[in-house]
């Protein structure tokens, strides 16, 4: 019986990719975490005005990120009554923290801009996924930005809130998500959020530390996968150039297994060569996240949520 529900979490997760590969993200509108990001807007002015900074950051981050959860599994939790309704809400959710897809639909028109000749159309399409100023990069920075996306967005919106799934379920993906959405809006180092925003900072990088990891070396045996002979001890010296504990480790891996030059102007130069990339690179990182995805989860998402299942199953009787 065990192993016969020891499927139901595994299912839940197909379920929850096969949506993703099919829709996609929806309207950003109606998307979960944009109401993520809404509520954070809407509680900052609140909670900031608590003394000490650190403190008022803090409760803000455990209030928001508690009364969530508490929904989704209420939501869970209502509808159990019918195991495939549970199964279909369950990966619906789930899909609603990890986010694959939308990867290919944000960077494709970037690389047909730039092959288009249109750079100012690539520079704006750029200026969506990335932080910096777009408007003076040529080609060439364009589609390191691109491949940088790719990357860090590889640990950021896949390998890490599913990497929580096997352990805390669905709850857990979003956690992470949440979290990651918190350091998004006010984890930076400037004046206004560098003591507001310093918890959630500090969350986002301890939650991300080994997902950003493997990351790295999923996106490193996929690029091995297909045919980059790089040495994965190569990356430990990249992963160290940028001001980000676990950024550098995605984005490290995909410029030595790509072998290019991957650069933010006046922060980082990733990659052990001259060689600046081009959008045939752009379009090889996007191969290799997908099939770096797809072994994460063979290797480690299947695998784990099977076996904590069955574990926590054979210990559970044992405390009845």
């Amino acid at each position: 019986m065990n192993q016969i529900l020891s499927t139901v979490p595994v299912i839940i997760l197909l379920i929850s990719i096969l949506v993703d590969q099919l829709m996609g993200e929806p309207k950003n509108s109606l998307h979960p975490v944009a109401f993520i990001g809404k509520a954070i807007e809407k509680a900052d002015p609140i909670f900031r005005h608590l003394k000490p900074e650190k403190f008022g950051g803090l409760i803000m981050v455990l209030f928001l990120t508690s009364a969530i959860v508490i929904f989704v599994l209420a939501i869970q939790y209502i509808s159990a009554i019918y195991i495939f309704l549970y199964m279909a809400i369950s990966a619906i959710m789930l899909k609603f923290s990890f986010s694959l897809r939308s990867m290919k639909d944000h960077v494709i028109p970037i690389i047909e801009s730039i092959e288009n000749g249109n750079l100012d159309e690539a520079r704006r399409k750029t200026s969506m996924i990335v932080r910096r100023d777009t408007s003076a990069l040529d080609s060439h920075l364009l589609c390191s930005a691109a491949i940088e996306t790719i990357a860090e967005g590889f640990v950021d919106g896949v390998t890490g809130p599913l990497f929580y799934y096997p352990f805390l379920g669905v709850a857990g993906s979003f956690i992470q998500r949440i979290i990651n959405t918190f350091d998004s809006m006010i984890g930076y180092r400037d004046e206004r959020n560098l003591r507001f925003g310093w918890f959630a900072a500090k969350s986002d990088t301890v939650l991300n530390f080994i997902p950003a990891r493997l990351g790295a070396f999923f996106i490193w045996t996929a690029s091995r996968m297909r045919g980059h002979k790089t040495y994965f001890r190569s990356i430990f010296a990249e992963a160290s150039k940028t001001e980000s504990r676990n950024g550098g480790w995605p984005m490290g891996s995909m410029a030595v297994s790509l072998r290019v030059k991957l650069e933010k102007k006046g922060h980082y130069v990733l990659g052990n060569t001259s060689r600046t990339p081009d959008t045939e690179d752009v379009r090889e990182a996007l191969t290799i996240y997908m099939l770096a995805f797809w072994l994460y989860a063979i290797i480690f998402l299947i695998p784990v949520t099977i076996l904590v299942f069955l574990t926590i199953n054979s210990i559970i009787p044992l405390f009845i």
